[in-house]
């Protein structure tokens, strides 16, 4: 090899060197793409009532009652969450021996909502005495969570609508969930 040749090479790894170690910051810098997390409300309550039923909501949430017919529908929005998802409930009252019609329809509906999504079935009784279900979906949904709650010659059922179902909205779901195990549990 020729002295040019290798003062070329030597030149050329020398500069490599000194523009690989120039410039070099200790400072963190943030990836330009981060993914939102997603706050949920705290777990604080008031009470409500609709159609002879006393019930507790979020704080974070806000209720509208609507009476059609033989019927009312209570709809609990949270503003904050996926653009305002929303609990759909509708009160119904009915007799002795009428309820288990009610209920019968109430749980073909759930069943459809979940249209063979897997489900995972929670039983619990209010300490008034309500006899309460609720259905959680396995897979992601629209209608991820619904319940089914029976007592004082009244049906209520729920479906919470959320317009973006994916594994992105777990906390919010987990959120709504304990929200509406808590409003079960205060049925009175």
């Amino acid at each position: 090899m020729t002295r040019k040749y290798c003062l070329v090479i030597f030149l050329f790894q020398l500069l490599t060197i000194i523009s690989g170690c120039s410039g070099h910051s200790d400072t963190p810098t943030p990836r330009p793409v981060a993914y939102p997390r997603l706050s949920v409300a705290p777990e604080a309550y008031h009470p409500i009532n609709a159609a002879g039923v006393s019930l507790e909501i979020n704080d974070a949430a806000v209720d509208s009652l609507y009476a059609r017919q033989s019927s009312t529908w209570l709809n609990i929005t949270y503003p904050a969450y996926c653009n305002g998802s929303v609990i759909y409930c509708t009160i119904t009252p009915t007799s002795q021996s009428e309820i288990d019609r009610v209920i019968d329809n109430r749980l073909e509906r759930i069943a459809l909502n979940l249209g063979g999504s897997p489900a995972e079935v929670t039983n619990l009784q209010s300490p008034a005495g309500w006899d309460c279900r609720l259905v959680k979906a396995l897979s992601p949904i629209v209608t991820p969570l619904q319940f089914i709650a029976s007592g004082n010659e009244k049906v209520i059922t729920g479906a919470y609508y959320i317009s973006a179902p994916g594994d992105s909205v777990a906390p919010l779901i987990d959120a709504v969930e304990r929200d509406i195990i808590h409003l079960l549990k205060t049925l009175k």
